[in-house]
């Protein structure tokens, strides 16, 4: 069955009040619209906001949502296969959502108990993008995609060589030295894919260890290499 089919059936589950304000919603990805190939990028991000809301719509309601948890990882794989069928385009904004997309899905509803080689590969071709962004200025037109992909990429960096990079790339960010708060963070993230429920929770402790980095006075400290006690 279609991807698109599927999304369609759970959403018919959805009571009146949730479709009105799904359809409220302003969308962070708006701009794909307007990039070569971005079309088929910028309605992935709806289908799987749709099965953002499903999941949220099964925690609040409970069994009168109508919504099957196991169904739902399954649509899951079903939205990452077809982020995965994408065709990689060499617009830097394009290849930032395209990266953190796929990077986002593997941890949401139910992040991932163990890291895999996944994590590794997505995590270092996130980086090379978001500091490809960072060079060209686009954090200066589009920070808060920015400051979603690096949590998203700081996450799944967890245990990785490379956790370190995306601590120290949150705290140069402008809205991280301004004292940006986590629940702030939580609010921009509705406009591109959530950072709530248990993925979320995690990925505030990774915001609070940068923020308290951030906090420090590092020109005159050590570099030391940042621990996250994740508890699974």
């Amino acid at each position: 069955m279609p991807t698109a089919k599927v999304i369609q059936n759970i959403c018919a589950k959805w009571s009146l009040d949730r479709r009105r304000k799904f359809a409220a919603r302003q969308n962070g990805f708006k701009f794909l619209q307007h990039i070569d190939g971005g079309d088929e990028l910028f309605n992935l991000t709806i289908k799987i906001c749709s099965l953002l809301e499903s999941f949220d719509s099964m925690l609040q309601e409970g069994p009168q949502s109508g919504m099957d948890f196991n169904h739902l990882v399954a649509v899951r794989r079903y939205l990452q296969h077809d982020a995965l069928s994408i065709p990689i385009n060499s617009n830097p904004l394009h290849k930032l959502c395209r990266i953190a997309t796929i990077t986002y899905m593997a941890e949401s509803i139910e992040p991932a108990c163990v890291q895999w080689p996944f994590h590794i590969s997505t995590s270092k071709a996130l980086m090379l993008v978001l500091d490809e962004c960072d060079k060209i200025g686009i954090g200066e037109t589009q920070p808060e995609l920015l400051l979603w992909a690096t949590v998203v990429g700081a996450f799944t960096a967890r245990g990785t060589p490379l956790y370190d990079w995306y601590i120290e790339q949150l705290c140069s960010y402008p809205f991280m030295k301004a004292g940006g708060t986590w629940d702030e963070v939580q609010q921009q993230s509705e406009r591109f894919l959530v950072l709530k429920y248990r993925h979320g929770r995690l990925c505030g402790r990774v915001w609070e260890i940068a923020r308290s980095r951030s906090s420090e006075d590092r020109s005159s400290l050590p570099f030391r290499p940042a621990t996250v006690p994740f508890t699974q």
